[in-house]
């Protein structure tokens, strides 16, 4: 009898699984990598592209490598700059214009419509300036300035626009102290002309690096007076409206006056003209009978005495001819003569 123990076979198919299971999972670890490194690659290519600048057009650029300058960039220049906090690029325009308002010295407006007015100013809440002859006014300011110097203007101030909003309050005040209430309201150009010197001195002296372009002031009564001040105002355009119409009238008879004058003039200075001439041509006329007067002065006189005699005949409707010579006697039977043609255009032309 054989006594030997029979081996036990492994199960039919057991380690094929657990092969195929490490399979896919260097298939998936595989898979991952790939996709962690094409990651990769596409951040550091999109972090490669943000870092490559180009300064624009009106623009200047600086770029700062730990907090100090490296390289300063004009319009159209561009440069790569690593990623924060080893660089920091930083661009600022230089052409656009930039306007900055201030309610300062204006009062707050009622927060309901039938809020009755105060009857006094309220501090901390209502604004206003004081004028020259210890009066108030309110105003509005719209402040329009251009950056020349934009390292200057961003980098040299912590709030730059903060400063120049100072500094447009300060020359406010300014302006206003140095003219009456009347003159800051009525004169609204003269005063934002004051307050321009004072800002671009101010500004030029801080060195601001700006451009003032222009500064326009709405100057406002106290609610206060705002009745009396209506009606100075309407009383003050009527005047204007009279002075103008005044001054157009006035205008309208001078130029009526001058028209007239010269007209008179023209006139004149051709009835002198013709009236010269006519003397002229008169005076030779008698110089030249002058001359044959003294060359025979008996053929003169009865020339002109025939002259004379024609002329009269010519327009007498009746002619008596007596002889003269003592003795005889002439009787002649003389009707009318008959009109010339230059008579009758004559009498036609009266």
């Amino acid at each position: 009898m054989n006594n030997t123990t029979p081996q036990t076979a492994p199960p039919h198919g057991k380690g094929e699984p657990q092969a195929n299971s490490m399979k896919a999972l260097s298939s998936a670890l595989g898979l991952a990598m790939k996709a962690a490194i094409a990651l990769v690659i596409l951040l550091l290519a999109v972090s490669l592209t943000r870092c490559f600048v180009v300064v624009k057009k009106h623009e200047v650029g600086r770029v700062y490598r730990f907090g100090r300058l490296r390289r300063e960039l004009g319009p159209g220049q561009f440069a790569f700059v690593l990623p924060p906090p080893i660089d920091e690029f930083k661009a600022y325009s230089t052409m656009r214009e930039k306007t900055i308002e201030i309610a300062a010295f204006l009062y707050a407006e009622p927060k309901q419509p039938n809020q009755p007015v105060s009857p006094t100013l309220r501090t901390g809440i209502d604004g206003y300036a004081l004028t020259g002859d210890m009066n108030i006014v309110h105003c509005s300011a719209t402040l329009s300035y251009r950056v020349v110097d934009p390292v200057r203007f961003h980098e040299m101030h912590q709030d730059p626009e903060g400063a120049l909003r100072s500094v447009l309050r300060s020359s406010v005040v300014q302006a206003a102290g140095g003219m009456s209430a009347e003159r800051s309201l009525f004169n609204a150009a003269e005063l934002a002309d004051r307050a321009t010197a004072r800002l671009k001195r101010t500004a030029t002296f801080l060195d601001l690096g700006v451009s003032i372009t222009r500064l326009v002031l709405r100057p406002r009564a106290p609610r206060q007076v705002k009745k009396s001040f209506d009606a100075q105002i309407v009383a003050r355009n009527r005047a204007d409206r009279a002075v103008r119409e005044a001054t157009a009238y006035r205008q309208t008879i001078l130029n009526a006056a001058e028209s007239k004058r010269d007209s008179i003039l023209a006139i004149a200075r051709v009835e002198k003209n013709v009236r010269v001439q006519t003397a002229e041509a008169r005076l030779q006329t008698f110089s030249k009978l002058a001359e044959q007067y003294q060359i025979n002065g008996d053929a003169m006189r009865r020339e002109l005495r025939a002259d004379s005699i024609r002329r009269v005949l010519e327009r007498a409707e009746e002619v008596f001819l007596v002889d003269g010579r003592e003795g005889r006697e002439l009787r002649l039977q003389i009707g009318r003569f008959p009109k010339t043609k230059t008579e009758t255009r004559e009498d036609a032309e009266k």
